[in-house]
Order: C-alpha cells, then structure tokens, then sequence
C-alpha cells in the first residue's frame, strides 16, 4: 500500500484511519464533501450522494477505504432517501471511478447490515443478514456491490459495532455528558449484551483487511471481545469520572411510557423525538457479534476496552477535542 484513499475522511473513524496510515507511511488522500484540514496529504470534494468522483480524483491510488455514510441519519421520511443515496448510489459511483487501476477497496460497513437485535449468543459472519433499519439494507446493499468486484481487486467488508474513543459522537457522547454533569439517574438492568469497539482498533482491523490476502471477498466482524450491558456501560463512566453509582433508578415502566409517546410524536409528524421505541431498544436489545473470524485471519486482536478508554473520552470531553 503506497498511496490510499480514505472516503468520509473527516468522521469520527476517518480522522483515526488516516492519521494511522500516514503514521505507516502512505500518502493519503481524503474524499469528503468540503474541504477541511486534517491528517492527509491531499483533498478532494465530491458528494458521492450526488457525483461520481473525477478519474483524476483517483490518480496512483492503490487502496480505497470507504467510510462515507451517514449513521446518525434518522430512518423515517428524507433519511430513509439519505441512506440509499450515499451508501448504494455513493458506492456504486465510488467503485465505478475506480476502474482498473485502484488494487484494493475496503468497506467500513456496520453490524446494522445484519440486524443489530440479536438472540442471546453472539453472531458469527455465518448468521443470516436481516437488516431491520433504513440505514442497515443500505449498508447491506453496498457490502453486495463491493462483494461483487472481488473478481476485479482485492475487497473486503468490516462490520463495525459502535465505536467509541476520545471525541466519540452520538448517544455515547450524550451519555458521556449526562453521566459527567451528574444528571443521569441509573439505569434499569436489562442483561443485555452489546458489543463495542475502540476506534483505534477499528482502523487497524481496516488496515489489516486491506494487507491481508486472505480477507478477498470476506466479511469481517470486529469488537473489543468483550459484552456490555447497557447498566455496565452506564456505571463504568461513572466510575471513570470519579462519581458514586447514583441511588435514583429509572423504572422500566417509565422508560416504556416515555417511548410510547416518542412513537406517538414521531407518527405526527415531529421532526425530533429525544426518545422513542427504536432508542429504547438499542439501550435493551440483546446486540453481540464474535469477532474470531478476524482474529484467526487477520491476526486482529483488540488493545482497548471500554473501561481503559473511559479516562481519555472524559479528558477529551472537558477539552472538546475531535480525535
């Protein structure tokens, strides 16, 4: 690998990948919709949701990480149209520009390609895909199409759980707030079990599908190996930030009203529900996948878990740090 493109360069991910390739050596290009500084060489800026990237846009590049999406896009009404417009459209122009001449293409797709509820054991890459969002067919629809050029260029697909790390964004960065300011009350105990992953090892897993001969054409699970609870989650920030588990419990009956009346609003028309029945079930579904595919051929192994990584999002969160 000499020179790599990173699509969706600028997210969370993106900053870490890039940073690291570079840390390796390779001349990095990042494709984002605007311009912005960061850890790469070059910029270029296409929308994939709109337009294919130029041929000149792809120039001596070897190795294609895709990244683009937009995970924190709402599933209902213009953010079902979103998904499909950057995920399967925006990959399907992206794998047109890169013709002959790009080697590799790794996807940095999501375990919501597969169905993020789970039964009780983890999900190996052997278990049926039954996406159950907007956002998880659109990734599964973009795996099939890179899949699908395997008979071109090396490809590979990563499925990501939900990656944390220092300056993390979405519910975890809420939560991160919620806990530091004191504010939230505890958790019911629902004995779920949810796989995560430190956006560090993420990049290497990425990398390594790139490096790796034998990933050509597989699918990749990846996590820290551990399972979290949501309570656990809740109460190792606590820990971390140096405040007592709180006495104040959330009943489930409550959290099971107030997202009755989320769905209610949402079925009006309100454009922002704080919490509603899909948030509801992330906090208590089962969502746990096994990463020994990885492991075995990609020689993955995790270097952080959620309770080491804990100190440096809180420090990154007082200092309102990206990564």
């Amino acid at each position: 690998m000499r020179h790599a493109l990173v699509t969706g360069a600028s997210g969370f991910i993106g900053r870490v990948l890039c940073r690291r390739l570079i840390d390796l050596g390779v001349q990095v290009c990042a494709l984002q919709r605007h311009a912005a500084a960061g850890p790469w060489h070059d910029c270029v800026c296409v929308d994939l949701a709109a337009a294919a990237p130029a041929p000149d846009m792809l120039a001596g590049v070897d190795t294609v990480f895709h990244l683009a999406g937009d995970a924190h896009a709402h599933d209902r009404g213009d953010g079902a149209a979103r998904h499909r417009a950057v995920s399967v459209d925006g990959t399907r122009r992206l794998l047109e520009a890169c013709g002959e001449s790009v080697e590799r293409v790794v996807f940095a797709s999501s375990v919501k390609a597969m169905g993020e509820r789970t039964p009780a054991q983890c999900l190996d890459e052997d278990a049926p895909a039954r996406p159950q969002s907007a956002y998880g067919h659109a990734r599964r629809e973009a795996e099939e199409l890179i899949l699908a050029s395997a008979a071109r260029r090396h490809t590979a697909v990563v499925r990501l759980p939900l990656v944390y790390g220092p300056g993390v964004r979405g519910n975890l960065h809420a939560m991160l707030r919620a806990v530091a300011s004191g504010r939230m009350p505890l958790l019911p105990e629902f004995a779920n079990r949810r796989s995560l992953v430190h956006v560090e090892d993420a990049s290497e897993a990425l990398i390594a599908a790139a490096c790796t001969a034998a990933a050509r054409g597989r699918v990749y699970l990846i996590s820290d190996g551990q399972c979290y609870s949501s309570r656990q989650i809740q109460c190792l920030m606590y820990a971390a930030a140096g405040r007592r588990t709180p006495l104040l419990r959330v009943p489930r009956w409550l959290l099971r009203l107030v997202a009755g009346c989320g769905d209610e609003l949402a079925a009006l028309g309100a454009a922002r529900v704080p919490f509603d029945s899909e948030r509801l079930s992330r906090l208590a579904d089962d969502a746990c996948f096994d990463c020994t595919r990885a492991r075995r051929e990609l020689g993955y192994t995790p270097r952080y878990t959620l309770g080491d990584a804990l100190p440096a999002m809180f420090a990154a969160l007082d200092q309102g740090a990206s990564p």
